[in-house]
């Protein structure tokens, strides 16, 4: 009998995360129709939603946080086991795009700092390039725009943390 509850409690469950799969699927076709999203199941208690290029995962991320449920103990906010569901967001950027911002950030990079070493310049310039890679909307043109603080090493590419 206890193995009969467990089997039909998974299968609800399981229901449960096909149903919010489904919801995902229209909310993300609703919200970003240029973008095509992977939205699969994973054991029942997960939605993974992946895609390439298009919106920053913070934009994705605000529309499918919402379906998520993830029951804590009140007292050590630990993670309960059973009945969670999890959505997970994951953007891949084509190496096509990589490029393109690459080429638009290596016109604007100054060399780095005056002071710094070629080590301390390279780190600066890899982690200027990753944030800029990382939190571009590709459902945009990409261009570039001078920084507010003035340093060319920072330039904006593809649009201003407004438009993001």
């Amino acid at each position: 009998m206890n193995e009969y509850v467990k089997l039909v409690e998974q299968t609800l469950e399981e229901g449960t995360t096909k149903e919010v799969a489904k919801t995902i699927r229209g909310v993300l076709k609703q919200k970003f129709p240029k973008t095509k999203f992977s939205v699969r199941m994973s054991r029942g208690s997960a939605v993974n939603v992946k895609w390439s290029d298009g919106p920053i995962p913070s934009s994705v991320e605000k529309h499918i946080q919402e379906y998520e449920s993830i029951h804590r103990d009140e007292a050590t906010y630990e993670i309960l086991s059973g009945g969670n569901l999890f959505v997970f967001a994951n953007r891949e950027v084509s190496d096509a795009n990589k490029k393109k911002i690459t080429k638009l950030f290596d016109k604007e990079w100054d060399g780095g700092y005056g002071n710094a070493s070629e080590f301390e310049n390279q780190r600066f310039y890899e982690s200027g390039l990753n944030y800029l890679i990382a939190t571009t909307n590709f459902d945009k043109p990409l261009k570039v725009k001078s920084n507010p603080s003035g340093s060319a090493m920072e330039p904006y590419v593809g649009n201003s943390p407004k438009e993001r």
